[in-house]
């Protein structure tokens, strides 16, 4: 059993098992790095996104002193819910627009004075109403979500300079930031409508898209279009549940058709 060969052979087998298990060291080694370096990877991407749209978790709001007009949303005293629902809340938010900016007269001035609050503005006015018909006929101070294209620009995601053509805001609505931010009007806030299964209402609000923006204009223009269609699905429904304020016409709870402008009432929107 001890004889010379049996030495050898013990040996060369012991030579083997130690390069054996120093490939296995130096496997194990290997596979760690592969791993380290994958978490590293990840943490990158992770860091990457959080820096690109951590202000989606903060929104814009701008500050109107609203009048709740009854000629906007029904006499005062009213109560019942599908009145007060089915109001022209949207032309609420674009006179309470014309009073704040008086100087703007042109039809285009207004459309892009009216753009740069969030159709999510209206949704707040008529949840108000609902909760509180006493409002009516009542001023308010409150502060509505901006317009998603005002909220990239003030966070930084629109570029003011150059060429008005090659950037979503135009001049005049630059001088009327301006103004709101001279005047306080201008604030930024915790987006408290940011989720995963966010709903209609709180897409159309400009915070949830701020992360998309942030990786990929395409990704916030599909995003934009999505909402806005869900939107107006969801408004659809809810008239037609309710068997007023929405139909096959297409007019739906916030539509220029409201019952004061279909009886010939006619205000400027």
């Amino acid at each position: 059993m001890n004889s010379p060969e049996h030495a050898k052979t013990m040996a060369r087998v012991q030579k083997g098992l130690e390069r054996r298990y120093r490939k296995e060291r130096n496997f194990r080694r290997l596979g760690l790095g592969a791993v380290l370096l994958g978490l590293l990877f990840v943490s990158f991407l992770f860091v990457s996104i959080f820096f690109n749209g951590y202000t989606a978790f903060q929104q814009t709001f701008v500050q109107q002193d609203v009048t709740f007009d009854p000629e906007y949303i029904a006499k005062a005293g009213e109560t019942d819910p599908e009145v007060l629902s089915a109001a022209d809340y949207g032309g609420l938010v674009k006179a309470t627009l014309r009073e704040m900016f008086q100087e703007v007269k042109n039809r285009r001035e207004k459309k892009r004075l009216y753009s740069m609050v969030s159709t999510g503005a209206a949704f707040q006015l008529r949840e108000m109403v609902m909760a509180d018909p006493a409002l009516v006929g009542t001023s308010q101070s409150i502060w509505v979500p901006a317009d998603d294209d005002v909220d990239m620009f003030i966070k930084g995601h629109i570029d003011g300079s150059g060429d008005q053509a090659d950037r979503r805001i135009k001049d005049n609505q630059l001088a009327w930031l301006a103004k709101l931010q001279e005047a306080g009007r201008i604030e930024k806030r915790f987006n408290t409508t940011f989720s995963v299964q966010a709903t209609p209402v709180s897409r159309s609000w400009p915070g949830s898209r701020a992360l998309c923006s942030g990786q990929s204009s395409l990704c916030w223009s599909a995003w934009r279009s999505l909402s806005r269609r869900s939107a107006a699905a969801s408004l659809y429904r809810a008239g037609d549940r309710r068997g007023s304020g929405g139909g096959p016409d297409g007019r739906a709870l916030f539509s220029t058709g409201s019952h004061r402008h279909r009886q010939g009432g006619g205000v400027d929107r």
